[in-house]
């Protein structure tokens, strides 16, 4: 038997940012009411455990090594309200997903994945369910595979997406603008941070982090290039990449590099940097925006990397470079021209100011509770 919950966050384990949203929903929620029941489930690893293991292998191996046919299916689904791919994954796995609903018996469902908004929107078609559903798109995109009938509330990055929802035939008043959810410890400028890496007081700082599967640049003369820039120290975050970690972490030589796998500490290391180099992934955007970090993204592949690196240089609020050669060209930009470094970080701020992730747990727990006493009445 399943544990009861009132809030069930449905999610997905494809690259870390579904679920690190999924966590920060949830450290949202907590903060209003310490007594909420909330699950965080894998939609995979309920609906087919046997597999979902190998569903994520190979997914990695899909990013790493064929990402033009990722796109392909990417920008089909973003283009189409339609997929007959996950009506078929529906259709195979819904008795069990309404079991694990009645097992668990939630007030109100998030989804963090689009696949979970399909599912949850299906469900309570084919069962006549009134459980609110709020889906919270975790990149900065208005496709369709995120759209579905049945949802109550969505939860979008920026007023453009907003705007585009509106324009795709959904209510105002079910859009509300958050920024991609991030962990409270982005949001508190006066939190004290531990200097973890001897930063001196003229050091400019570039933390590098290769996303969730740690996808960053190999060519090794890179590296020691920006060893060799003068005041300037790097932080480099590997991921679970552990290859990328053994490579670099070999390389002794380094005097002003320091190599991290791994870590919790990623606010820490962003308030003590000047720049990021990272992919362009929702929440690791997202982040940056609340911690006012200017931004440079290496080589978008990825469909949703493409869209969130649109709204990068279009907002003014970092760059984007196509190989090393370039990126040094725009880490030097950023490093020698404080003028422009400023004016960046003023993009970022007011971005910053036109999201209302304060408002978050409570555009949630007004469905949650209208729910509630439905069910007292």
């Amino acid at each position: 038997m399943e544990n009861k919950c009132d809030v069930l966050i449905l999610s997905a384990m494809f690259g870390l940012g579904h679920i690190t949203v999924s966590k920060s929903i949830k450290e949202h929620l907590k903060s209003y009411d310490e007594n909420l029941r909330i699950n965080i489930i894998d939609i995979f690893e309920k609906i087919t455990p046997k597999l979902h293991d190998g569903i994520y292998k190979g997914y990695e191996l899909l990013i790493k090594n064929e990402h033009k046919i990722y796109n392909y299916f990417y920008y089909k689904k973003k283009s189409k309200d339609k997929s007959q791919l996950n009506n078929i994954v529906y259709n195979m796995y819904k008795k069990k997903f309404a079991q694990y609903i009645a097992d668990t018996k939630p007030k109100l469902i998030i989804s963090t994945f689009p696949m979970c908004s399909k599912f949850v929107s299906k469900f309570k078609e084919e069962f006549k369910s009134d459980i609110p559903l709020i889906t919270c798109i975790t990149d900065v995109v208005d496709s369709w595979e995120w759209i579905h009938p049945h949802t109550d509330r969505y939860f979008v990055a920026t007023d453009k997406i907003k705007k585009r929802l509106y324009e795709k035939g959904i209510k105002k008043d079910k859009i509300k603008v958050t920024g991609i959810p991030v962990r409270k410890e982005f949001l508190n400028e006066k939190a004290k941070h531990p200097n973890m890496i001897n930063i001196e007081k003229d050091d400019f700082v570039i933390l590098i982090m290769g996303g969730g599967v740690g996808l960053l640049p190999k060519n090794r003369e890179f590296y020691y290039w920006l060893d060799n820039l003068e005041d300037v120290k790097t932080i480099i975050l590997t991921g679970k990449n552990k290859k990328a970690y053994n490579t670099l972490i070999k390389e002794e030589n380094f005097k002003n590099i320091k190599i991290l796998g791994y870590t919790e500490n990623v606010a820490d290391l962003m308030s003590q940097s000047n720049i990021i180099v990272t992919k362009a992934g929702g929440v690791t955007l997202f982040e940056a925006i609340n911690t006012k970090l200017p931004i440079v993204v290496y080589k978008p592949l990825l469909g949703q990397e493409i869209e969130n690196c649109k709204f990068i240089i279009e907002d003014g609020i970092g760059t984007m470079a196509n190989d090393t050669d370039e990126l040094k060209n725009r880490i030097l930009e950023l490093k020698l021209d404080k003028d422009h470094r400023k004016n960046v970080r003023k993009n970022l701020l007011d971005i910053q100011n036109n999201i209302n992730i304060d408002k978050l747990a409570k555009y949630i727990l007004e469905l949650y509770y209208i729910k509630s006493m439905k069910s007292i009445i």
